[in-house]
């Protein structure tokens, strides 16, 4: 194996040098904590905390880098894991070069985890991990977790008592993954850690009690199955490994206990018979484990992609590709929205889709050598915690799509234990020191050129943050009624900071609310009003042709420029009405398969007088989500207006199939039925109203009116389609 060996360096006197590793150290530090607990109010979290993150690991690798300069030295492990991670680092970069939308590949459009960027950024936090983390680190790591367990449970707590919610992990199921986590790191703790100081024992049950009795409220197999595994690996090594004195009678050691417990509540979890299972509430939302959605839009079509596919569709890239590929996806077209998939990659199945061959084998071969050096390896106490951590965060970012602070953990942990095998020999070092000559000239331009590039790694990273601080500001103008003119200022400053597809919506956006201010002011002319009605509308509709410029043009894009013409079309703008169909139909070929988007297709053609192309939309999309009672009550409001009885009736029972207490649809339902002649059956369903609506008088008078033999609009006006009363509870 090839090593260099030490050149010994003779100086005169002994020179002090600047602590460029110590601060290396310290921001790699913050690096790691912010990935866990930094959040702002009113921030997007996963962009915000990547940003901060990405600014501090570019400083902390200058600083490593300016260090090495200084001592003429450059130390790395001589490990496959870490050429098999530049491999995958490669491998994105041409994947990403290769895909048809390259900004959501290289840069993302704000916090992805899936980008080259992000997987850059994350294999330089594992590097400086190895560089700087030491056994003492892995050790007070693992009180770090358990303290940002413990403040997160006191904020969950808190939450519900006080009706707010706070997750600053990030994604909210990141949440008990990270629990899970902190329940092995714990027991390994108790089991192989010998405490200097006495109180840290009990302080460690505590937490591990605590962690279990947290997953108790989180419907999560998996979970318990990685808890239960661990346990087992913990239980065999100090059974067979252990050279501490035994303090538990045979195997009835803490490890036995907790992998009874995992396995007791495996047949719980499978029986739906946990505390949440239809009935718990944590923070307002139903807890259900995601893999199966996603994983189910990617699996019908892998074999149609992946075979003939070497490079994928692009890193981070799954929810376009997906369009392409006719999957049905829901897209959240909100002013304040992310990409279409935030968390980026995680599941196997997505990851193949997006990298192809290459990204695949390239994973598979990290994997391997990460096993095979693993094997070889004689376990030590220290090294199997880091194994039990590490394999569990990788098993989770395979079958999980998980944020930016599971991501960075992954990471993190990977590097700690690189650096743990190193110090017990089993991985090599090489170690170069360059004093003169043609070497040393090649080493400084080496480490310079990587200087320039983590410094534009930084600037590029702050610039990113200062360009959100200015949206952020304008969406909290805009939300809180601040002068629109305002609310530009601050969008033309994010634009020329970073301009993208998201912040042009925005614009788009901006004109809306621009029109709406003009139209309700009462101090302009008519002459004033029409200059700067079409100044809002020229702005919003260039901002919003070259958002389509973006990403292949974007579903979200064309049905964001599509509302801007509709709302033209609605102010009497000559030709909006064909552009807002055109822009609509634009969006459906990229997205034929999306509800939202027909839902609102067949909004336009309704308000436009379309009925039967509203209706042929609407039921397209309730053939894609036929459990979704809100499309079925669209589809018999509209086949009522068409005045098709029969094809409204069957609409609307099954709105109430789905949901018996739809009181928009047994409203209509009831009508349905009056015409159809069946009075009496109309009569049982307003009753049913009546007793939820006790206040409308609505409801009495057509109740009143078929009693009376007459229409049940007897002397009232005719129904609306989007009529909405109170819900029944």
């Amino acid at each position: 194996m090839l090593q260099f060996s030490a050149m010994t360096i003779s100086r005169t006197k002994k020179v002090k040098l600047f602590p460029f590793d110590t601060i290396a150290f310290y921001l790699t530090l913050a690096g790691a904590a912010v990935a866990l607990v930094f959040f702002w109010p009113g921030w997007s979290l996963e962009f915000l905390k990547q940003t901060v993150v990405f600014s501090l690991l570019a400083l902390a690798f200058s600083l490593w880098l300016l260090a090495r300069l200084q001592d003429n030295r450059l130390e790395i492990f001589g490990h496959p894991v870490i050429l098999a991670s530049l491999a995958i680092v490669l491998t994105t970069v041409l994947s990403a070069s290769f895909a048809s939308v390259k900004t959501p590949a290289f840069l993302g459009l704000g916090g992805e985890v899936g980008t080259v960027v992000a997987l850059g950024f994350g294999f330089l936090l594992f590097f400086l991990a190895s560089q700087y983390f030491s056994k003492k680190h892995f050790f007070w790591f693992h009180l770090v977790l358990a303290a940002v367990f413990v403040l997160g449970l006191i904020a969950q707590i808190f939450g519900l008592v006080f009706g707010f919610s706070l997750v600053w992990l990030g994604n909210f199921y990141d949440w008990p993954v990270f629990i899970g986590l902190v329940a092995i790191l714990t027991l390994a703790a108790i089991e192989l850690f010998p405490f200097k100081l006495a109180y840290l024992r009990p302080v460690f049950w505590v937490v591990l009690i605590l962690s279990l009795l947290t997953l108790g409220f989180f419907n999560l197999t998996p979970i318990w199955l990685m808890i239960a595994l661990a346990a087992l690996v913990l239980l065999v090594y100090q059974l067979l490994f252990s050279e501490r004195a035994a303090s538990w009678p045979g195997v009835l050691r803490p490890s036995f206990f907790i992998l009874i417990i995992a396995l007791l509540f495996l047949p719980i979890l499978s029986a739906r018979a946990n505390l949440v299972d239809g009935a718990f509430t944590w923070l307002g939302q139903k807890i259900n484990w995601p893999i199966a959605e996603m994983g189910s839009y990617s699996v019908k079509h892998l074999g149609q992609a992946f075979p003939t596919s070497v490079f994928g569709s692009g890193p981070n890239t799954f929810g376009f590709m997906a369009a392409e590929k006719s999957l049905p996806l829901k897209i959240d077209y909100g002013f304040n929205r992310q990409a279409n998939f935030p968390w980026g990659l995680g599941q196997w199945w997505q990851l193949a889709l997006e990298t192809g061959w290459l990204g695949v084998l390239s994973w598979l071969g990290l994997i391997v050598a990460s096993l095979f050096y693993l094997v070889k390896t004689k376990p030590s106490p220290l090294l199997l915690s880091g194994i039990l951590a590490t394999g569990y965060l990788a098993v989770f970012q395979i079958i999980y799509v998980s944020g930016f602070a599971l991501s960075s953990l992954t990471a993190i942990f990977a590097g700690l234990l690189l650096a743990e095998m190193a110090r017990g020999g089993f991985v090599p070092k090489y170690q170069l020191n360059a004093q003169e000559g043609i070497q040393r000239t090649f080493f400084v331009i080496g480490l310079v050129l990587c200087l320039i590039l983590s410094v534009l790694g930084g600037y590029w990273s702050t610039q990113r943050l200062l360009a959100r601080f200015y949206f952020n500001q304008a969406v909290v103008q805009a939300r809180s009624g601040e002068n629109s003119l305002v609310v530009r200022e601050n969008l033309n400053r994010t634009l020329s900071l970073e301009e993208n597809d998201f912040y042009l919506r925005a614009m788009v956006e901006w004109g809306n609310l621009r029109l709406s201010e003009l139209l309700t002011s009462q101090d302009l002319t008519p002459a004033d009003l029409e200059r700067e009605a079409g100044l809002a509308i020229n702005t919003a509709v260039t901002s919003g042709k070259k958002a389509i410029l973006w990403r292949g043009g974007g579903a979200d894009n064309w049905f964001t420029l599509a509302q801007l013409y509709e709302r033209l079309h609605g102010l009497q703008v000559a030709g909006a009405l064909e552009e807002a169909r055109a822009a609509y139909e634009a969006a459906g070929q990229l997205a034929p398969l999306d509800t939202g988007l027909l839902f609102n297709r067949s909004r336009f053609e309704e308000s436009v007088g379309e009925l039967n192309q509203a209706v042929n939309f609407v039921q397209v999309a309730t053939e894609l989500a036929p459990a979704d009672f809100t499309l079925w009550l669209r589809l018999g409001v509209l086949k009522f207006k068409l005045r098709d009885w029969a094809g409204a009736r069957a609409a609307l029972e099954s709105a109430l199939t789905l949901n018996p207490n739809y009181a928009d649809a047994r409203y209509f339902l009831g009508l349905t039925y009056a015409e159809l002649g069946l009075t009496d059956v109309a009569l049982a369903e307003f009753n049913r109203l009546r007793v939820t609506n006790p206040d409308n008088q609505e409801i009495e008078q057509i109740i009143a009116n078929l009693q009376a033999g007459l229409t049940p609009f007897a002397g009232l006006s005719e129904p609306v389609a989007d009529q909405k009363i109170d819900k029944e509870n």
